[in-house]
């Protein structure tokens, strides 16, 4: 059996990575079937080949990453691919799987992790460990997302500026979807698994964020979680 390391489900969504989603969003569409490991920030820190989730074991093999796992479960599905839509832009699915992924991703880190609350977070998503611990965890995290956001282009920005950002983000993916059903096209691609996971990242967190309220006020994301998950054969991104 298929191995996929992750988070445990907490705060409204099925799985706390939105990079471990995108890979059970490809793992459903092609049909594959693995068991979850579920693990904590210290096993991930500890135990992940690259320190990070997602990571795979599967044939033998261990692959972290989700670019890469994507790239190899095509090769281990049979000859099955990730479906290409009839109207396909492969130019808008670089952009918008890179602008969620590069940008939008620490939005969310940021509006999830920063602050008092993030003690909350912890404890909600890792409910074993003790709170001190979570607590420890929420420092350690913080401190670890604001060293990575200094080499981005929201180092320095106030949190206005980033609030100005996030609008950004949305008026843009808010276009796409306006005048395609999916993200690089008339139908699901492999972009898409990115593009909804950190979607329904934002919009099915339980906790106060003022990020996921901005999103909330487009019912388009929302239409489009739905069509993703049906075209993959069902999913929920909710826990």
């Amino acid at each position: 059996m298929n191995t996929l390391y992750g988070l445990p489900p907490g705060a409204g969504l099925r799985q706390g990575s939105p990079w471990v989603m995108k890979v059970q969003l490809a793992m459903r569409c092609l049909k594959i079937d693995y068991d979850l490991n579920q693990v904590d920030m210290m096993q991930v820190w500890t135990k992940a080949p690259d320190g990070k989730v997602p990571w795979l074991v599967f044939d033998g093999q261990t692959i972290s990453g989700s670019e890469r796992i994507l790239r190899e479960l095509e090769k281990y599905a049979d000859g099955t691919k990730f479906p290409v839509p009839e109207v396909f832009d492969d130019a808008q699915g670089i952009l918008f799987s890179r602008l969620v992924e590069d940008h939008l991703f620490w939005l969310i880190s940021a509006s999830k992790y920063f602050g008092p609350e993030a003690k909350k977070v912890y404890e909600a998503i890792f409910p074993s460990l003790p709170r001190l611990v979570c607590h420890l965890l929420a420092l350690i995290g913080e401190k670890w997302i604001k060293r990575r956001i200094k080499i981005t282009s929201l180092d320095g920005l106030s949190h206005e500026e980033i609030v100005q950002e996030a609008r950004k983000d949305i008026a843009v993916l808010s276009a796409r979807l306006s005048h395609s059903t999916f993200i690089a096209g008339n139908g699901l691609s492999a972009y898409d698994f990115t593009v909804a996971a950190h979607l329904a990242s934002i919009l099915y967190w339980s906790f106060d964020n003022w990020l996921a309220d901005l999103f909330r006020e487009e019912q388009i994301f929302y239409q489009y979680l739905d069509r993703v998950a049906d075209a993959v054969g069902g999913f929920e991104f909710r826990s």
